[in-house]
């Protein structure tokens, strides 16, 4: 009985050794697991001791700071890479003393660090105190290179700058084109009108008013040009004066009439009885507006009505809200469409057959 009680307990133990033998084996192979995930890191990784002194480094770091592991080994992080005075360390006394060891919520930053060669780099930074045994107080630290990300944005910035410098060109360019053309219409528009009163056949009367409406046509685009160039410098100015609202709006209807009755469609004005008609406002800005809207309609509807609506929403104390519709038959727009419609050199439909 002896000799098997003494069997058991030999194989018992060998059992244990070959336990702890494979426990040690898998634990040595997650250590060199871990150490190898931070030796492959594309990511920057350090670790420090409670002084801030150098423990873990890896190539990702060297090729960041310009160090090796053995030059970095044991050195104050911040004296290797926060040496510049303008530029703020994030030491292990900072992450401990502003968070706590319990905490171990991470410190981020974007900020600089210096390189080897002195050469400044932009990093975003995470570092975190991490408690070893219980006792030693560590902090691993992660720095990610955002010298490709500071360089798109620079180009992008410039990028961006560059075409603003066109724009305000562009604008200034239409400004000054729009004014030197403005002087010549005008002439031409005065001299029609006089063509006008003068003893003409009914044959030169009808070029004469084709040519003077064609006249105001233009100057009617140069003014939305020159409209447009004080729009982009913030330079628009809104008058406040009285104006009737319903004569306003029968007035942009009643341009648009004929060519509206030219391609064979109705066009309303509706302007209810309870809707004020003497206002106070801007009356230009507003029949620009409705007969920019109201000419769009007509020119994508083939067949129906386009109208012009006015509706009162709201009226406080002498001051009126007023709703301004323009309704067409035409093709509409989809709501994919709908989203950019006022982007700019944005159109739902740009081919030329639209």
């Amino acid at each position: 009985t002896g000799l098997v009680g003494s069997e058991m307990c030999i194989r018992d133990s060998y059992h244990d050794i070959t336990e702890l033998k494979q426990a040690t084996h898998e634990a040595q192979r997650e250590k060199l697991y871990s150490e190898a995930l931070i030796q492959n890191s594309p990511v920057a990784i350090v670790s420090t001791d409670e002084a801030a002194n150098v423990v873990t480094w890896n190539p990702a770091a060297g090729r960041l700071f310009g160090y090796t592991a053995a030059q970095a080994s044991g050195r104050n992080l911040d004296k290797l890479v926060a040496n510049d005075p303008a530029i703020v360390p994030i030491s292990a006394d900072a992450v401990v003393q502003s968070m706590g060891v319990a905490a171990h919520a991470p410190i981020h930053a974007i900020t600089q660090r210096t390189r080897r060669d002195g050469k400044p780099v932009d990093v975003e930074v995470w570092a975190v105190p991490v408690a070893v045994g219980g006792e030693e107080i560590r902090v691993l630290a992660l720095y990610y290179d955002l010298t490709e990300i500071k360089r798109v944005e620079e180009a992008l910035q410039q990028a961006k700058e560059t075409a603003e410098a066109a724009t305000q060109a562009k604008s200034s360019f239409l400004a000054m084109m729009s004014h030197e053309i403005r002087t010549p219409m005008n002439g031409v528009i005065g001299m029609t009108d006089l063509l006008l009163d003068s003893d003409l056949d009914a044959e030169q009367q009808g070029m004469a008013h084709t040519v003077k409406n064609c006249g105001e046509s233009l100057m009617r685009i140069l003014n939305d040009i020159l409209d447009y160039s004080k729009l982009e410098a913030g330079k628009v100015e809104l008058e406040l004066l009285p104006f009737d609202l319903r004569q306003v709006a029968e007035e942009v209807v009643e341009l648009l009439a004929p060519q509206a009755h030219a391609k064979g469609l109705e066009i309303s004005c509706d302007v209810p009885e309870e809707v004020p008609v003497l206002v106070r406002g801007d009356a230009g800005r507003l029949r620009q507006v409705a007969t920019n809207l109201l000419g769009n309609a007509l020119k994508f509807t083939e067949e129906g009505e386009i109208g012009l609506r006015v509706r009162l929403v709201s009226s406080v104390e002498g001051w009126s809200c007023f709703r301004v519709d323009v309704h067409d038959t035409g093709v509409g727009i989809s709501e994919e469409e709908r989203r950019r419609l006022f982007d700019a050199f944005s159109q739902a439909d740009a081919s030329t057959t639209r």
